[in-house]
């Protein structure tokens, strides 16, 4: 599958994106004790902004990544389709790139988007911007799906 890349983002929505996506970051930090804060925000191929917090689970496999969070939560608004997201995190120490999963969920994401989607991770006050065919070359599987 042929993935198309989108002109850069304008100045303004890559500092709502990072901005919105470290507001999350501080109110995850009100709602859970467990682990590193993270915080997303996706923009939309219809110019809508949605955040996600990450929810830790004390059992750990029922732990949601605030990349998750974001995607459902554009889905639930009727507007799932993604063209970038910005990660933050608390932990100034490492650059909060998405995880495996995370990345087979944006590139599902970009099956149906078309879109190579822009990631902004964010940490302190530097952001590195990524496309996502750059962290996840091969995904799995690689193969057009049948539904939807």
């Amino acid at each position: 599958m042929k993935l198309t890349v989108t002109t850069c983002l304008d100045e303004n929505i890559l500092k709502k994106l990072i901005d919105t996506a470290q507001a999350a970051v501080a109110a995850t930090g009100r709602t859970t004790a467990l682990g590193r804060n993270y915080g997303a925000c996706v923009y939309t191929v219809h110019g809508r902004f949605f955040k996600g917090i990450n929810l830790f689970s004390p059992t750990h496999s029922l732990t949601l990544h605030a990349e998750q969070v974001a995607l459902v939560n554009g889905a639930v608004h009727g507007d799932p389709l993604i063209q970038a997201m910005a990660i933050a995190s608390d932990d100034r120490t490492i650059l909060p790139i998405p995880c495996g999963i995370c990345r087979q969920a944006l590139f599902e994401n970009a099956r149906f988007s078309k879109v190579d989607i822009q990631l902004i991770c964010v940490q302190g006050a530097d952001a590195k911007l990524f496309r996502l065919t750059e962290l996840y070359p091969e995904p799995w599987p690689d193969r057009e799906p049948q539904t939807r």
